[in-house]
Protein backbone atom coordinates (compact mmCIF):
# COMPACT_ATOMS: atom_id res chain seq x y z
CA UNK A 1 0.00 0.00 0.00
CA UNK A 2 1.34 3.38 -0.91
CA UNK A 3 -0.54 6.83 0.62
CA UNK A 4 0.59 10.42 -0.50
CA UNK A 5 -0.03 13.29 1.96
CA UNK A 6 -0.76 16.31 -0.34
CA UNK A 7 -0.07 19.99 1.03
CA UNK A 8 -2.60 22.00 -1.62
CA UNK A 9 -2.58 25.40 0.08
CA UNK A 10 -3.22 27.74 3.52
CA UNK A 11 -5.00 30.48 4.39
CA UNK A 12 -3.96 32.91 7.61
CA UNK A 13 -7.05 33.31 9.19
CA UNK A 14 -6.74 35.03 12.51
CA UNK A 15 -3.85 37.44 13.76
CA UNK A 16 -3.97 38.95 17.07
CA UNK A 17 -0.55 41.41 18.57
CA UNK A 18 -1.49 43.16 21.93
CA UNK A 19 1.30 45.22 23.26
CA UNK A 20 1.67 47.10 26.68
CA UNK A 21 4.77 49.25 26.67
CA UNK A 22 4.04 50.64 29.95
CA UNK A 23 4.92 46.87 31.29
CA UNK A 24 6.60 47.37 34.33
CA UNK A 25 7.64 43.24 34.67
CA UNK A 26 11.02 42.82 35.42
CA UNK A 27 10.48 39.23 33.79
CA UNK A 28 8.39 37.24 31.37
CA UNK A 29 7.81 33.30 31.45
CA UNK A 30 6.19 33.10 27.93
CA UNK A 31 4.86 29.61 27.12
CA UNK A 32 3.43 28.63 23.72
CA UNK A 33 0.62 26.98 23.54
CA UNK A 34 -0.53 24.84 20.58
CA UNK A 35 -3.61 23.21 18.77
CA UNK A 36 -4.55 21.28 15.74
CA UNK A 37 -8.46 20.95 14.78
CA UNK A 38 -9.19 18.37 11.65
CA UNK A 39 -12.21 19.31 9.76
CA UNK A 40 -12.39 16.21 7.35
CA UNK A 41 -13.99 17.65 3.94
CA UNK A 42 -15.56 14.82 2.42
CA UNK A 43 -16.43 11.54 4.04
CA UNK A 44 -13.92 9.48 2.84
CA UNK A 45 -11.28 11.85 4.91
CA UNK A 46 -9.54 12.17 1.45
CA UNK A 47 -9.46 16.12 2.15
CA UNK A 48 -8.81 17.52 5.22
CA UNK A 49 -8.66 21.50 6.76
CA UNK A 50 -5.85 21.36 9.48
CA UNK A 51 -6.18 24.58 11.63
CA UNK A 52 -2.98 25.23 13.36
CA UNK A 53 -3.48 27.31 16.26
CA UNK A 54 -0.48 28.76 17.88
CA UNK A 55 -0.68 31.58 21.04
CA UNK A 56 2.19 33.04 23.00
CA UNK A 57 1.84 35.25 26.12
CA UNK A 58 -1.02 36.59 27.95
CA UNK A 59 -4.11 38.04 26.62
CA UNK A 60 -4.97 40.11 29.78
CA UNK A 61 -1.21 41.52 29.50
CA UNK A 62 -0.99 40.61 33.50
CA UNK A 63 1.50 38.48 33.32
CA UNK A 64 3.57 39.19 30.04
CA UNK A 65 4.36 42.80 28.36
CA UNK A 66 2.37 40.99 25.14
CA UNK A 67 0.12 38.60 23.54
CA UNK A 68 -0.07 37.00 20.31
CA UNK A 69 -1.50 34.17 18.03
CA UNK A 70 -2.15 32.80 14.78
CA UNK A 71 -4.52 30.51 13.16
CA UNK A 72 -3.46 28.92 10.13
CA UNK A 73 -5.80 26.60 7.74
CA UNK A 74 -3.63 23.89 5.60
CA UNK A 75 -5.54 21.98 2.78
CA UNK A 76 -4.20 18.79 2.79
CA UNK A 77 -5.08 15.67 0.69
CA UNK A 78 -4.34 11.89 0.41
CA UNK A 79 -3.84 9.88 -2.61
CA UNK A 80 -3.80 5.86 -2.08
CA UNK A 81 -3.53 3.41 -4.78
CA UNK A 82 -5.59 1.32 -2.72
CA UNK A 83 -8.51 1.36 0.01
CA UNK A 84 -7.15 2.62 3.32
CA UNK A 85 -8.37 2.90 7.10
CA UNK A 86 -10.03 5.36 8.54
CA UNK A 87 -7.29 5.41 11.41
CA UNK A 88 -4.19 5.11 8.73
CA UNK A 89 -5.40 8.61 7.42
CA UNK A 90 -5.94 9.76 11.31
CA UNK A 91 -2.43 9.13 11.58
CA UNK A 92 -1.32 10.68 8.43
CA UNK A 93 -2.82 14.08 9.16
CA UNK A 94 -1.84 14.10 12.71
CA UNK A 95 1.64 13.82 11.79
CA UNK A 96 1.57 17.42 10.71
CA UNK A 97 1.67 19.15 13.43
CA UNK A 98 5.02 18.06 14.57
CA UNK A 99 6.32 18.55 11.23
CA UNK A 100 4.86 22.73 11.20
CA UNK A 101 6.16 22.52 15.06
CA UNK A 102 9.61 22.07 14.03
CA UNK A 103 9.72 24.81 11.23
CA UNK A 104 9.00 27.55 14.14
Amino acid sequence: MEANLSFNNYNVIETIYKFNPESSLESEDVTTDFSLKIVYEDNERQNAALYFTVELGDFQLNQNSFYTKAVIVGHFSINADEEVSAAFIDHMYKKMPYLFYSLI
